[in-house]
């Protein structure tokens, strides 16, 4: 199931199995045309994703601050992936700019073991405009930028198709 735009946002889901009281598959996200996540990974707990989307959706953390959406994306990751990561700053250059770092920007949980190589950053300017930032294991960082409530409109969709009627 396809749930929004691949060239905008959408999330991607595959229900592969339900055994005892599990739903199995895959997740992924996809910004501008491309995918995020690991679509060989087939055993992600597909109810943990909906709960984490819900929590996302239910309750809004202030993504913003001042410069930081303007900054360059390499820029943005040292800032809010490699000073609070375990392995990415081991010469201890970079430092906790902000407050609350990982529970405001950081959404790698969502997608479970499919993320599990994947650093996925949210943060948003003033006016609400969203940008994704995010890097698969050593790979190229990458960010793409979105409408004001886009990715939040798109997970409550992907939460109401996850949610038996």
């Amino acid at each position: 199931m396809l749930v929004g735009d691949k060239s905008k946002f959408a999330v991607q889901i595959t229900v592969k199995e339900a055994v005892d009281g599990w739903i199995l598959g895959s997740y992924l996200l996809w910004a501008c045309g491309t995918s995020i996540g690991n679509e060989g990974d087939c055993s992600v707990d597909l109810k943990g994703c909906r709960s984490w989307m819900s929590d996302f959706v239910e309750t809004p953390r202030d993504r913003y601050e001042v410069g930081l959406y303007e900054m360059d994306k390499l820029q943005v990751y040292v800032r809010l992936a490699s000073a609070v990561l375990p392995g990415q700053n081991p010469s201890g250059f970079a430092k906790e700019m902000y407050v609350d770092i990982f529970s405001r920007f950081h959404l790698s949980h969502i997608g479970m073991s499919s993320f599990d190589n994947v650093t996925l950053l949210l943060l948003k300017n003033e006016k609400g405009l969203e940008r994704l930032i995010w890097r698969s294991g050593d790979g190229e960082i990458k960010d793409a930028l979105f409408e004001d409530g886009e990715i939040e409109r798109v997970f409550r969709e992907a939460i109401r198709a996850l949610t038996p009627h």
